[in-house]
């Protein structure tokens, strides 16, 4: 949910070589993927591994583990990357 220039920040605080989404002002990414909560003004933390082409590789779903999504998500990354 964060603004697009957060989002870069982060990614280049990591190095990471693929963009981050960033959804606000209008949370269109959240809706779509169904994590908006429209009564809590909130998405839920979900973490969506997309290809080059559009398919969603792999979700990490969990609240409460941060660390989980960066680790689980660059754990399937790298297995498809040597695919």
């Amino acid at each position: 949910m964060d603004p697009s220039p957060s989002a870069a920040a982060f990614a280049r605080q990591l190095g990471l070589s693929f963009p981050l989404l960033g959804d606000w002002p209008n949370y269109e990414a959240s809706r779509a993927y169904g994590t908006y909560d429209e009564e809590k003004k909130i998405a839920a933390r979900r973490t969506f591994l997309i290809d080059s082409d559009g398919v969603v590789r792999h979700i990490v779903d969990d609240p409460r583990d941060f660390e989980r999504h960066s680790r689980e998500t660059l754990e399937v990354l790298g297995k498809l990357q040597r695919l």
